[in-house]
């Protein structure tokens, strides 16, 4: 089964490599890898959480499942940390479909690092470069909002004849190019689809401050042969 690889499947490291890599970061850096897996952990009802938080699964779910109809051909990114717990729902829900978890992919990349040093070495480790796009390989970044600028400079970083490749779905698009998921936007607000999606920042950011594991990436460092997001403590 897919699930039993290793549980840091996108850093290509098992249990006992990742204490070493975290081991020899620079003092003071802290490892995005040391977020836990989400396979990994124990249940836990977080009932502390209300009926908001209920509601919010289900629109998780609702919206992974629209991405993987949506886009079957497309390897799906997503962009952490704001959207750490779609990519969560997004690996739980096809822990028994490897053929779909295959194409779901958590990528650190956020406004604090995405022209950082080092990011074009980090792409093209995550399967983003000249040579997988030449071959044909479409990606689809998802992202919770609101104009697409990440995915934008990402592209930048790749010749006019591949952007082709690069497609953005946003969770509440405030542009025109990219697609809102109303079916996460409502369990939000009821009201969501006669709604004007950009016009529901308020409650998105409010959705991405939730807290979590670990800080905001802020650059890479290479690790063991390969290139760790990380941020200072």
């Amino acid at each position: 089964m897919f699930r039993s690889r290793c549980p840091y499947p996108s850093l290509g490291i098992g249990p006992g490599q990742r204490s070493l890599l975290l081991s020899t970061l620079e003092k003071g850096l802290e490892s995005y890898s040391s977020r836990p897996d989400i396979l990994k952990l124990k249940p836990q009802a977080h009932t502390s959480l209300g009926s908001d938080w209920q509601k919010l699964k289900r629109g998780h779910i609702e919206a992974v499942a629209m991405l993987l109809e949506m886009y079957p051909d497309r390897e799906i990114y997503f962009l952490a940390r704001d959207s750490e717990l779609l990519y969560d729902l997004a690996k739980f829900v096809t822990r028994d479909e490897s053929a779909l978890q295959a194409r779901v992919h958590l990528l650190n990349i956020s406004r604090a690092n995405m022209r950082a040093e080092h990011v074009r070495e980090y792409l093209a480790q995550e399967g983003i470069s000249v040579a997988t796009l030449k071959a044909g390989k479409k990606i689809l970044f998802v992202d919770t909002g609101f104009s697409g600028t990440i995915p934008h400079v990402v592209s930048e970083y790749f010749s006019p004849e591949l952007r082709p490749q690069l497609k953005t779905h946003l969770m509440s698009s405030a542009n025109p190019a990219h697609p809102s998921t109303r079916v996460f936007l409502t369990s939000i607000n009821p009201a969501a689809p006669g709604l004007n999606p950009g016009s529901m920042q308020g409650s998105v950011l409010s959705y991405e401050h939730m807290p979590r594991y670990t800080d905001r990436s802020d650059g890479f460092s290479k690790v063991k042969g390969r290139w760790e997001p990380v941020s200072h403590k």
